[in-house]
């Protein structure tokens, strides 16, 4: 074969094969500058050719649309975050980077701080649409408003935006009073009277999530889109009426980052931002508002922190190979595209399909769609193609489509879905047979992808309905959330058509999570529930204020375990009542005591107070004798932590822990009566900021115990005879190398008490008696089994049976 006939063929496939594998065939995007570590691009306002980036510590200005660039000045950090550009003299131009707003005054060649000391996340610097000289900067940490006059040289503190974590901030072009704000829990907040006043338009989530980017439609300013970053649910939100309120089009559960809309088409580019790495990587595309996302062109990386677009349609992209890292710039460039748009629904019933997937056979391309009407549009380069409509398990193809070029053909799809509405019923009760107030939520899937959940409460009678539920959807788990102190239930494997009665107990402590960081919450439950404590959990930022003071009282144990930032005066005197009315409360936050040292809580019912900030040492080390520090000689606390020392102004508080070898930083105190017989454990840091889980555990079960302690028995004739059949905790626990069970007895009885591991298997029996009269006792394991060989360290299972009697509790071995 001619060696030029051979060539062109192979051209021909490699086109061929690269427009179905990059999907939409001249949609590809082009990498403009590569190996750069920046997390912002900027654009010139008066000529959109102008494109400016960071990569290895040098401002980047590119003169030609991304063909070349040139190094400029040197910038003080690599965490860029923000570049906007003055309209009236871009030679100015304000940029995020390393804790500073920098400005230069000379295209980048030359930097100075304007304003430090300062966090960023998303973009939140933004010129005054109609005023350029005044510049609006959010801070991200506190959610502080700051305002420039003169570009952006001196800065003013304006206000609070009543949220913290804000990624995005947008002012409204055609009314700049409008300003819209993005923070933690994908809450958004609005201002429009030029960001004095603030009111909460969109609610948060109950987990960390953000609002990484806001846009408006440069058509349209009644619109607004925002990304979503690790929403369990929703990758974009909406709002037509200037941000007063949002709904959820289009995409679901893929964490998003960058966005920007299309001056000319009003079309949408959002880029995803999937540090797992799960699917969906690289840019998406809405030609219809966002009711469906169409993917575009080949970018395959995980992180598009940045989308910019051009009055000419070119679309710029910054997108990273991980989180953070390195990555590139890309340009997409506007191509004829033909458009496919129509309704899916039902064959049967004719009812739209709120959410269903299209592929195009042949090519990468895959459409989500999520809106009421089942409405979607497909764009592809001019051509035939055959789509598949899917939909739970049923599926249907649409062969021999055609795209014309810049043309829309219609087409509605009907799927044999046969979609039939089934329900969920019953009621909530507690042991004594009585209503609980209870929220319940019911989680499902859709295209086991697409997830969707819905929410109801009991009536006054305890009971519930869940009315018309699609059979399109995998129902997964129903969450049951009694009203404090009962305890959360997960019930698993839901097949409907169902009623079901749900019994309620009363948790042993109600935990209250007074921290809004997403990682610590799971983990201050799950460090109790391994502590083997049933728990009712208060977050505050999810229920929305102080903590109700009948609760802990309510709780077997009463007791209340708080952990978090400084105490609102609302919860502080909250937590004073509850000592008062004979609770035992438990405290371990970042900066706590050091605040919250002059409230009643403090200076009165625990008697202690802070000497500042411990510089003793990045451990602290137990008292002998003490309930909490007997036989632990030393345990890291973080070093990043904060910690505070303790005093000690009252006797009946006594230290536990002291830092480093200083005997006088005092680490921990426990306090034996704050009021009514209540006791108190105070720590001088947030122990979930401790690395070693085990010894976290262990200080929570030790505390528990510790308030567990009652007046002895050979002091107290009354308890001779037990008023119940009881397993206690064991103590010390955690231990090594022996622990000591207590159990009672109301009546004689048949009893054992063996030692299980987490397998299930037989440890150590302890107790093999016919006949045991009543009364209480206690035993020692020494962590040898039934042979007499020491076990592993580890978690472990003690079984009480006692005649109709099972009662079951852990605890940790440590070696």
């Amino acid at each position: 074969m001619n060696k030029n006939i051979y060539y062109r063929f192979a051209f021909l496939f490699l086109i061929l094969f690269i427009s179905n594998i990059f999907a939409q065939g001249d949609l590809v995007w082009q990498e403009k500058l590569s190996g750069t570590n920046a997390l912002a691009i900027g654009m010139n306002p008066l000529d959109n050719t102008v494109i400016y980036t960071q990569k290895d510590g040098r401002f980047q200005v590119s003169q030609d649309a991304g063909d070349t660039w040139q190094a400029r000045g040197i910038l003080p950090g690599f965490e860029d975050r923000n570049i906007v550009v003055f309209p009236q003299d871009t030679s100015i131009i304000l940029m995020y980077t390393a804790n500073n707003i920098l400005k230069t005054r000379d295209g980048g060649w030359n930097w100075f701080p304007v304003l430090s000391n300062v966090s960023m996340d998303g973009e939140t610097i933004e010129f005054h649409p109609q005023s350029p000289d005044t510049v609006y900067f959010a801070d991200f940490t506190f959610g502080t408003l700051f305002m420039s006059a003169d570009t952006g040289t001196t800065w003013n503190a304006v206000t609070s935006m009543g949220v913290t974590s804000v990624c995005a901030m947008t002012v409204n072009p055609e009314n700049p009073k409008i300003i819209v704000a993005g923070g933690g829990n994908t809450r958004i907040v609005r201002s429009t009277d030029g960001g004095l006043n603030w009111s909460e338009v969109k609610t948060g989530n109950p987990y960390f999530s953000e609002i990484p980017k806001l846009v408006w439609d440069r058509q349209n300013p009644n619109i607004i889109y925002g990304t979503g970053y690790l929403d369990e649910r929703f990758s974009v939100f909406k709002s037509t009426d200037y941000g007063a309120t949002w709904f959820t089009p289009g995409m679901f559960g893929v964490p998003m980052w960058g966005i920007d809309i299309d001056p000319v088409s009003g079309e949408i580019y959002m880029g995803a931002f999937d540090q797992f790495e799960r699917f969906n990587q690289g840019v998406h595309k809405s030609y219809d508002g966002g009711n469906s996302w169409q993917r575009v062109g080949n970018i395959i990386n995980n992180a598009t922190w940045m989308i910019k677009i051009a009055d000419n349609q070119s679309v710029y992209a910054l997108s990273l190979q991980g989180a953070f890292g390195v990555g590139s710039v890309y340009r997409l460039d506007p191509a004829p595209l033909g458009k496919v748009a129509g309704v899916i629904s039902d064959s049967s019933s004719g009812v739209p399909v709120e959410a269903a997937i299209i592929t195009v056979e042949g090519t990468t391309d895959t459409i989500w769609v999520g809106n009421p009407g089942g409405e979607y549009t497909v764009a592809m380069v001019p051509g035939t193609y055959t789509l598949i409509a899917k939909v739970g398990a049923i599926e249907k193809r649409f062969p021999d489509v055609t795209f014309t070029a810049n043309s829309t053909t219609p087409l509605d799809m009907d799927l044999p879905l046969n979609i039939e509405y089934v329900s969920l019923s019953g009621s909530v009760l507690n042991t004594n047979n009585e209503p609980v107030p209870t929220e319940l939520i019911l989680y499902g899937e859709l295209n086991e992808v697409i997830p969707q959940s819905f929410t109801v409460r009991t009536d006054e009678n305890g009971n519930f309905a869940f009315d018309s539920l699609s059979s399109l959807l995998r129902y997964d788990s129903l969450e049951v959330r009694a009203r404090q102190p009962y305890v959360k239930q997960f019930i698993k494997s839901i097949e409907l058509p169902l009623v079901m009665d749900i019994e309620v107990d009363v948790a042993d402590i109600l935990l209250v999570n007074n921290a809004n960081i997403w990682f610590l919450i799971p983990r201050w439950e799950l460090v109790t529930v391994l502590a083997g404590l049933t728990i009712s959990s208060w977050n505050v930022n999810e229920e929305g204020g102080e903590i109700p003071a009948y609760v802990s009282s309510e709780t077997k144990k009463n007791s209340v375990f708080v952990h978090g930032f400084p105490l609102s005066p609302g919860i502080a005197d909250t937590l004073s009542a509850m000592a008062d009315a004979g609770s035992n409360i438990f405290i371990s936050g970042s900066n706590i005591p050091i605040s919250n040292s002059a409230t009643d809580l403090f200076m009165n019912k625990l008697g202690i107070g802070s000497s500042g900030f411990n510089t003793a040492g990045s451990y602290m080390r137990g008292i002998p004798g003490t309930p909490l520090g007997e036989g632990i000689d030393s345990a890291f606390v973080f070093p990043g932590i904060p910690q505070n020392a303790l005093t000690i102004n009252d006797p009946k508080a006594q230290a536990s822990f002291h830092y480093g070898n200083d005997t006088t930083a005092i680490a921990a105190v426990t306090v034996d009566n704050t009021g009514n017989g209540g006791k108190a454990v105070v720590f001088g840091h947030d122990i979930l900021g401790m690395p070693d889980f085990g010894v976290i555990i262990g200080l929570i079960s030790r505390s528990v115990a510790y308030f567990d302690q009652a007046v002895g028995i050979e002091d107290n004739p009354i308890a001779l005879i037990p008023q119940k059949t009881e397993l206690f905790d064991n103590y010390p626990n955690p231990f090594n190398p022996t622990t000591t069970i207590k159990y009672a007895l109301q009546n004689a009885s048949e009893i054992t008490i063996k030692i299980y591991n987490m397998l299930g298997q037989e440890v150590r029996t302890l107790v093999n008696q016919n006949q045991q009269a009543a009364g209480t006792y206690q035993v020692q394991w020494d962590a040898t089994n039934n042979r007499g060989s020491k076990v592993a360290s580890g978690l472990y299972i003690y079984r009480m049976d006692a005649g109709s009697v099972v009662k079951t509790r852990k605890m940790l071995l440590l070696k």
